[in-house]
């Protein structure tokens, strides 16, 4: 990798392990373009290391950087807005964004009806309450707030276990438009086939936890 700081990768892990996981620490190293699978079981704790890529929470071992610089141990609040607002994490259950009572148009804080259909959600739902929506509706609105906030890095939790097998294939042709406006995405699962469209997977109980092609 040539010097400089535009090859400095957006986010980076040497070595790290989440707590309470008994995968093997995880090497990464995403840049703009990237699309990450991480394929998880039972005891690998994927949601926790989606939590300390992100930031909320500190590495059992190794070390993560952001643009060259170990934020490693600097806590959240020390860190610029920019560099918080730089990789945001989906939750597994985008559900928990909202409440069932809120408007789709509160929800994705006033969303262009433009921007909307980019997240493949209608304008004439702007007014509808998420909690009257379809699970792959409700995915859809909190896919919109990530579009929002324009991160550079984008975590995603499980969020096929909260859908039927049928609304999958919706979805799947939903990130891989996401993940062609972010820098980076990381989709972490359970299930191989809601990693199809990566183009490197990650097998955390392979025992070699780096990514590959």
């Amino acid at each position: 990798m040539a010097d400089g700081k535009s090859s400095r990768p957006l986010l980076e892990a040497r070595g790290v392990r989440a707590a309470g996981s008994d995968a093997p620490p995880l090497t990464l190293a995403l840049v703009p373009g990237d699309r990450v699978g991480l394929l998880g079981v039972s005891g690998t704790e994927l949601s926790g290391l989606l939590r300390t890529l992100a930031g909320l929470q500190k590495p059992a071992e190794g070390r993560l950087y952001r643009n060259g610089i170990d934020v490693t141990r600097r806590p959240r609040w020390l860190l610029s807005q920019r560099m918080r607002a730089q990789v945001l994490l989906l939750w597994a259950d985008p559900y928990v964004l909202f409440g069932d009572h809120v408007q789709v148009r509160t929800a994705t804080k006033g969303e262009a009806p433009a921007r909307l259909r980019a997240s493949r959600l209608s304008p004439a739902l702007h007014a509808f309450e998420v909690g009257t929506l379809s699970g792959l509706e409700r995915t859809r609105v909190a896919l919109a707030y990530v579009r929002r906030r324009g991160s550079q890095v984008i975590l995603i939790d499980d969020v096929f276990s909260h859908l039927v097998p049928e609304a999958w294939p919706e979805l799947l042709a939903d990130l891989d438009g996401l993940a062609g406006e972010a820098g980076a995405i990381v989709i972490a699962s359970r299930l191989p086939r809601a990693l199809q469209t990566m183009k490197q997977l990650v097998d955390l109980g392979a025992g070699a936890a780096a990514a590959r092609g």
